[in-house]
């Protein structure tokens, strides 16, 4: 009905007695890198490409090798293979992405703290959708890191992402408008099948 505590070689066993019989009681295994990965901010990545023609290219592989050697120069981060989202084939101007919608899900679960993105672009090209995003995942305590465009809680940073993302609404509607105009000259020319 005792309890004995002897040390042994740097770890502490404790014995005790219960009706003539001792147990040995051992301490718990610590594992040391599950303990770095709970002291560790975990990050998730999201990369988008919008056509096949990129898609082709790897542009999508490209973002997520930069993505990642940004998170290996952070000793105190953690990736999971699981926080790792595309957005292949879905154009920037919609808001309801698959990859998207999984990254936001798990944002509003706390899965991870940080977000790293190439671009703003990459999250959105529509100014509204790029703003409504990035409320919705600082709501959840998730913060958004832009590689090429670096913020802080500086107010001309925030204007700065405004006015790059209305610029880069209003590039992507002139795209579209060259294209349309190119594809009804080649129309009328007689070079393209309707």
């Amino acid at each position: 009905m005792g309890l004995v505590t002897e040390p042994t070689g740097g770890i502490l066993r404790t014995s005790s007695c219960c009706n003539g019989r001792w147990t040995m009681r051992h301490p718990p295994v610590v594992d040391h890198h599950t303990m770095r990965r709970r002291n560790a901010m975990e990050v998730a990545l999201y990369a988008r490409v919008s056509t096949g023609r990129q898609q082709q290219r790897q542009t999508i592989e490209h973002q997520f090798a930069r993505l990642r050697e940004y998170v290996i120069a952070h000793a105190d981060w953690h990736l999971a293979d699981t926080h790792v989202y595309r957005g292949e084939g879905y154009s920037g101007t919609r808001l309801n992405r698959p990859g998207l919608d999984r990254l936001r899900d798990h944002a509003a679960l706390a899965r991870f703290e940080r977000v790293l993105i190439t671009a703003p672009d990459r999250l959105a090209r529509n100014y509204v959708h790029q703003m409504l995003v990035l409320e919705e995942l600082a709501h959840h305590g998730c913060h958004v890191e832009f590689l090429e465009r670096p913020m802080s809680d500086d107010p001309h940073d925030h204007l700065l992402l405004q006015i790059r993302s209305a610029v880069a609404e209003y590039e992507r509607t002139l795209i579209a408008d060259r294209m349309r105009r190119g594809r009804q000259a080649k129309l009328r020319s007689g070079r393209l099948l309707p």
